[in-house]
Order: C-alpha cells, then structure tokens, then sequence
C-alpha cells in the first residue's frame, strides 16, 4: 500500500538520495569488481541533453564503491523501431542531444545496453504518459507531529494542496519544488562590520538578497488508485518547514511529473522499505531491481530503472501574514544575535580577540552567502 503522506517522505528523503552523487571513477582491477550492472536512465522530456550513467559495485580494502563501466553500446528503441544512439561523453556517462532524441507522448520506449564483455541487457518497454496541467493550488498552515524514539516531535509545517480529478484512469504523480526567497545578513549596516569587519565596508541597512533553492523528492508519489472516481479530490501534494525563508516571501515552482505504473510501483517499493523500522542487528534492506534484465540470463537483473518523464509547473506565492507563528528572519544564520551588545560592553577584547570574535562576511553582506544575488526576480512581488 502506497503512503500519500509528504511529511513522511520529507523526513526520510534526507536519509535516502536517488543518483545525488556520481559514482567515484577509481581504477580497480576486474578481478575487484563484484556486482549488478547500475543503471541511471530516468529521462525528462524537457532536459536538453539525456544522460544514462552505467557502473558496477565494487569492493576495496572492505569499502564500498562504483566503477564506471565504459565502451557500452547504449540505445533507445521507440514503438515505431526507430533507434536513438546515446554516445559516451565520459567514462560510464552515454548522452544524446534533446534535438536528436525528443520522447513523443503515446508512443513507447525501451533501452538496450550492449556491454564490450559480450553481455545485452534490455528494459520493459516503458509507455511515455502526457502530464496533466497542474489545477488550482492553495496553502495552509497546520500543526504536525511524529514519534521519534520515545519522543513525540510536534511543530507547524505548510502544506501545499490541489484538486486532483478522479477518472476510471488511475494517474501516478511526483512532486518537487523549487523555492525563491528573500533575506537579510544580520550584520548589514551594523559597526560590526566596518571596522572589525572582514570585508572592511558593511552595505546598506536595507540591502536585500535572493537566492533559489532546488528540492528534489525522489519518493514524494501519489496515486489516485484508492480515491473515489469521478470526484474533485484535495490532495496535500508538498509539505514544508517554515523558517527564515519566509520572512520576506517565499515564491513557490510546484514540479509534478507524471509517472508509468511500473516506475511508480517500483519508487512505491523503495520508499515502503525505507519506511521500515529495523534494529542495529537486522540486516540490511534487499536491493530493489528495476525493468532491467540480462537479455541471455533473465534471472539477472540491473539495479536501477529505465524512465521517461514529463513535467509541468505552476508558481503561487507564500506571504508570511499566512504562517501561524512569528518567523525569526535571522534563524539558521549562523551569526551570533548579540554581536553589537558583546562591542559596546567590551571593547578591548574585540580589539584583543578581533579574529576570534568577528563576523563571518555573510553576516555582513548577503550578496556573499553562495548563489545569492541582489536582484529581484522578475516573478518575485515588489518588496515593501
């Protein structure tokens, strides 16, 4: 049975990364490699260039790792038996141009992979779904809670909802979002940065920074399946911690991806495992495979899962006025809040200990905190 619940995936998510990280390029001899072949061939209709990593486990010295796994032969195969070459870029990565291989909805897609040790491996055919547009979207502030242990964990979360019609059709849907918000550097403006400073000359008091955040939800499914047909359902599709983010603004890009049935269930299977509680002494989860088999020897299987995906966006705005508690828009800042007041009360070990006791200089200066920016978005409402 699927969990339709994002506050639970937000909270594993953290604990579980579909292809994050790329594989380490190490050379190991074969003798050292020990395992399934590892597919990454989720493709998204809107990417430019579509990329299919392929590597094997292998074990050094008792630590685990990937090894790329180079001069495959990679194709795609549509339903009209046309065959789209992907070319290695670099070692263990095939890729192929959005101007050459385009997924057309209706139509459907398998993968073959030809290793140069001989083995063929081939995947389901997948079908290529259109996604719907996303319908109207509203936000609403709620308390939460989860046990931890013998703790029970509670707080205030904003839950994104939609209407999701319901058809004799059942629909699987990811997702994600990506969020713009304003801030502050607590130190703008501040003595503490102008003379003590590391950056020599503190901006303007009033200085404004942007910076956009992207979250992937991997596990973040929902299925109509067990909904009542031929009804308009509201579905709580994302869940989101407020914090400082939200002090000026937070401009919200709702994701949603339409799934096949088999990617989903085979996501679906993944995040029930996770959400399995085990002890120190259980072993560890089985590995999930996908609908990727060996084509001489179909008991072997690849781990991974060949995919096409279509996206659809929608952009709202979250105002703070909304939240039920005040946001500190200087949380998570890293910044002691008491800088001026430690100064004014002690000025000879500012001098004494200045390097000790200094700002960092994106408590100074917003514009240094990694991917911000000053200019205002153009989808970002007009500051006050």
């Amino acid at each position: 049975m699927s969990t339709n619940n994002p506050i639970a995936v937000f909270l594993i998510v953290s604990l579980f990364v579909i292809s994050c990280i790329d594989p380490f390029d190490v050379k190991v001899p074969s003798s050292e490699i020990d395992g399934s072949l590892v597919v990454d061939a989720v493709l998204q209709r809107e990417s430019a260039v579509h990329e299919i990593i392929l590597s094997r486990p292998a074990s050094i010295n008792q630590n685990s790792g990937y090894i790329r796994v180079s001069d495959a032969k990679v194709e795609i195969l549509d339903s009209q038996n046309n065959c789209f070459v992907f070319n290695e870029t670099s070692k263990g990565r095939y890729s192929v141009d959005s101007a050459i291989f385009k997924p057309q909805f209706g139509m459907s897609y398998s993968l073959v992979i030809k290793l140069p040790n001989g083995e063929i491996y081939e995947s389901e055919e997948e079908n290529f779904v259109e996604v719907d547009p996303i319908d109207s979207v509203w936000v609403k502030p709620e308390k939460f809670s989860f046990v931890a242990g013998s703790n029970v964990i509670e707080g205030d979360i904003v839950n994104v909802y939609t209407n999701i019609f319901t058809t004799e059709k059942t629909i699987y849907d990811q997702y994600e979002y990506e969020g713009t918000f304003g801030f502050e550097s607590v130190y703008q403006g501040s003595e503490a940065c102008d003379e003590f400073g590391p950056i020599g000359h503190s901006p303007r008091e009033d200085l404004v920074c942007f910076r956009t955040e992207t979250v992937d939800l991997p596990l973040n499914i929902i299925s109509a399946e067990n909904l009542k047909k031929d009804q308009n359902v509201a579905q709580n599709i994302l869940s989101i911690f407020p914090d400082r983010r939200f002090f000026i603004g937070y401009s919200l890009l709702i994701k949603k991806k339409r799934l096949s049935e088999n990617y989903f269930q085979y996501l679906d299977e993944i995040k029930t495992q996770n959400e399995v509680q085990g002890s120190l002494f259980d072993p560890p989860p089985s590995p999930i495979v996908g609908n990727i088999r060996n084509v001489q020897n179909r008991d072997i299987e690849a781990l991974g899962f060949f995919a096409l995906l279509s996206e659809t966006t929608k952009r709202i705005f979250i105002s703070k006025e909304i939240l039920r508690a005040e946001i500190n828009r200087f949380d998570f800042t890293n910044c002691s809040d008491n800088f001026d007041e430690f100064n004014s009360l002690n000025p000879e070990a500012i001098v004494l200990e200045q390097n000790v006791r200094r700002p960092d200089p994106t408590c100074c200066d917003c514009r240094l905190v990694p991917g911000a920016t000053d200019q205002i978005p153009e989808f970002f409402p007009p500051l006050d």
